[in-house]
Parts: C-alpha cells; sequence; structure tokens
C-alpha cells in the first residue's frame, strides 16, 4: 500500500480506481507480486498518461503483458470493466443451448421450458427493480437436472 502511494504522489493525477487496486493486489495477491504490479502499472499509466481501463488493457496488452490477468481480474471485479450486455447475453444463451442438448431426449422439453421459465422471471424481476437470477444460475439448471438423473 505505501508503494502506491508513492507511486501515486509522481502521477499528475491518478486514476479514482488506484487506491481500490492497491487494495485488492494486498488481498488477492503476493506482496512481492503485488508490488511489482503496482510499479509496471504505474509506469504504464505515467507512460500512456491514462488511467481508463480498456485503454490500460490495451497498452498493457503491447507493452506489459504480465499485468494483463491482475488488471482484469481487478476491473472486472470492481465493475470497472464489463462486457456488453448483448456479449453476456449471448454467450449465456449458447451455454444454456449447449447444456440442454446434453440432457436426455425425453427430459429436454421440460428443461428448455423450465429455462424460458426462469428466463421470463428473470425479466419480470429486472422490470420490478428486484434482483433477478444470474444468467449463470439459468444455465446451470440443465446440468444439475442430468446429475440428479443419473444418480437416481
Amino acid at each position: 500500500m505505501t508503494r502506491a502511494t508513492g507511486w501515486a504522489e509522481r502521477m499528475p493525477a491518478p486514476p479514482p480506481w488506484w487506491n481500490d487496486f492497491a487494495t485488492h493486489l494486498a488481498a488477492h495477491r503476493h506482496p512481492i507480486y503485488a508490488a511489482d504490479v503496482v510499479a509496471t502499472t504505474a509506469r504504464l499509466i505515467l507512460t500512456t498518461t491514462t488511467g481508463d481501463p480498456r485503454t490500460l488493457l490495451a497498452h498493457a496488452q503491447r507493452n506489459a503483458p504480465e499485468l494483463i490477468g491482475a488488471l482484469a481480474d481487478f476491473f472486472r471485479t470492481h465493475r470497472h470493466l464489463d462486457p456488453p450486455p448483448h456479449l453476456a447475453d449471448s454467450r449465456a444463451a449458447a451455454r444454456r443451448v449447449r447444456r440442454i442438448e446434453a440432457t436426455p431426449s425425453p427430459l429436454r422439453p421440460q428443461i428448455e421450458g423450465f429455462a424460458n421459465f426462469l428466463l421470463i422471471q428473470r425479466e419480470q424481476a429486472r422490470q420490478l427493480g428486484l434482483h433477478p437470477n444470474h444468467l449463470k444460475t439459468i444455465a446451470v439448471i440443465p446440468g444439475f437436472v442430468v446429475g440428479v438423473v443419473r444418480v437416481a
């Protein structure tokens, strides 16, 4: 954390997420690795003169590939870098289709109907301002049912 503070003082304007990044690294990484990532990230910010997550990741891809994992992990965990909503929906739909197709054919219509019910329930919850089911939860259902059927 003190290394992050020292680097922040050298930056003209540290990004608003800088202190959260240092705290995240301290909690999730080995101290020596965290200190190296803080220093390398600070140098990258000073070189590129940006704190924008997408731009920083693009520059890290070319200039400091060792940072990509730590930066992407932090940005996604702290919602600085979310995939576009349509991308998440399309990936979830593809997972759902694969899992439904993996179920025994006699169960497919029921599983597909239940997955569709969960999607409708998700949309209704979103419209009402409630906490909707996660797409991952809906995608897991077919696999869960197949596991139960095989055990029984």
